[in-house]
């Protein structure tokens, strides 16, 4: 407050030197006038004109004979006299400082701020924690991650995102998935799928995103599943289907290859709010598992089973609502699916955000607001 004080007098101080010298210039000019008005008047009723000669230099330089103003040194006023003068600014009361505070949903959006189901990944140094996975933007434009519920399954897993192209509006992605089930030491289901994402904002409010991924998923040999976890098969199980494949000889091998196509819009009303309109589906899914027993008694491959999914034997779509706060991200909504509620998947999300320019940039924001709070009335 001392400083804007001080800035105030010192403007004062400005704004009444230039007026006083304005005033003096204007009552001298006024003066000059009136005297030469004077001395031309004539004293009988006869008008005489005199015409100004104007003779011109060896130089060329013209001589006239207007009159001229003599500049007036310009009256200074003291600080003291300027500060007992002034008039002070008026302050905002805590209701309006209050109505200044920075709120997320009076803030403009941010169209790449959603990963999950665009080409966009977390700024650099961005954190997300949520109810599947976590997520770390390592680089600009590109990010890891990683679920710690399939750990607790006994799933290793891994993922990541890089954003290769930006022009514009439009942006487009790689992204690779890779998961592992080991059962023994002889025995693993590997999954490993790469695809790729486009994202373009239509307008300012709205953008659409189209999606595809491949996937291959392969098993070989004995399986065992003591090293499973409980949550999946009870100890009882365990011990019953390892027995029986001791007894048979028996071995495993799995073969699959999907393809998914996922199309998603996202209507954003400010940087806290919005809607999200995500389909999936299978264009082609072919799946083999096969069980492979000795020569024993003439039986052999006693089971072998493949199957073929086309497009629409599995789909799936949502409609939800995203709430994006300072740091806690919320989603839910409704919708249909293939299998029963599958959709749930991406419908509904709940995750944590720390980190990134964005949110460095707010609390930035936040901090000098309530810095300044201290300065307002009540």
């Amino acid at each position: 407050m001392i400083f804007r004080e001080k800035m105030a007098i010192r403007i004062g101080l400005i704004c009444l030197s230039i007026t006083s010298f304005n005033v003096h210039a204007d009552d001298s000019t006024q003066a000059t006038t009136g005297d030469e008005t004077t001395e031309s008047a004539p004293e009988t009723g006869d008008v005489e004109r005199e015409d100004t000669e104007s003779d011109e230099d060896d130089d060329g330089a013209i001589e006239t004979g207007a009159s001229s103003i003599e500049a007036v040194e310009p009256v200074l006023i003291s600080p003291d006299e300027l500060e007992a003068a002034a008039v002070r600014a008026p302050e905002l009361d805590e209701s309006q400082y209050g109505w200044l505070r920075p709120r997320r949903h009076l803030m403009d959006q941010v169209p790449r701020a959603q990963v999950d189901y665009t080409a966009y990944t977390l700024e650099w140094g961005e954190l997300k924690v949520g109810l599947a996975r976590i997520v770390f933007g390592v680089l600009p434009r590109m990010q890891v991650g990683t679920s710690p519920p399939l750990w607790a399954l006994g799933i290793e897993n891994a993922n990541g995102k890089l954003n290769i192209l930006r022009v514009g509006r439009f942006d487009f992605s790689l992204e690779g998935d890779w998961l592992n089930l080991p059962m023994g030491d002889e025995f693993a289901v590997g999954y490993l799928g790469w695809g790729a994402r486009a994202s373009l904002q239509v307008s300012d409010p709205m953008s659409i995103h189209f999606g595809g991924t491949s996937a291959r998923i392969q098993g070989k040999g004995s399986p065992d599943l003591s090293s499973l976890p409980s949550l999946l098969i009870s100890d009882e199980a365990k011990a019953e289907w390892n027995q029986s494949i001791d007894d048979a000889g028996a071995t495993a091998e799995i073969n699959a290859n999907a393809v998914t196509v996922n199309l998603a819009v996202d209507w954003r009303f400010n940087r806290r709010d919005s809607l999200i309109l995500q389909t999936g589906a299978w264009l082609n899914v072919d799946a083999a598992v096969a069980a492979h027993v000795p020569p024993v008694a003439g039986l052999h491959d006693a089971i072998n089973e493949s199957r073929e999914y086309g497009l629409g034997d599995a789909y799936m779509a949502s409609l939800a609502y995203q709430i994006a706060g300072e740091h806690w991200e919320f989603r839910f909504g409704v919708g249909v699916s293939s299998e029963s509620w599958a959709w749930l998947l991406q419908s509904t999300d709940l995750s944590y955000r720390t980190g990134g320019a964005t949110r460095l940039s707010e609390w930035r924001t936040r901090r000098t607001w309530s810095r300044n709070s201290g300065d307002v009335t009540d």
